[in-house]
């Protein structure tokens, strides 16, 4: 059996694909906190420290690396 997928009305927009968040976690690096996210196409850890005028990142392969 066949299963008939229900009419979309003319006009009306499906929902995009939902896109799956980022993950982040916080870490303190001589007292400055920074967010911590994977960048899969870097494939390295990318921190961005927070509460800064401007903007201060930095890569690392592992956790280690981060800190360093």
């Amino acid at each position: 059996m066949v299963k008939r997928l229900a009419r979309v009305p003319r006009g009306y927009l499906l929902p995009a694909e939902p896109k799956l968040a980022p993950i982040m976690n916080v870490m303190t690096v001589d007292d400055y906190h920074a967010t911590i996210e994977f960048d899969p196409e870097l494939d390295m850890f990318r921190g961005e420290i927070l509460g800064l005028n401007g903007g201060a990142d930095f890569y690392g392969k592992n956790p280690k690396e981060l800190r360093a």
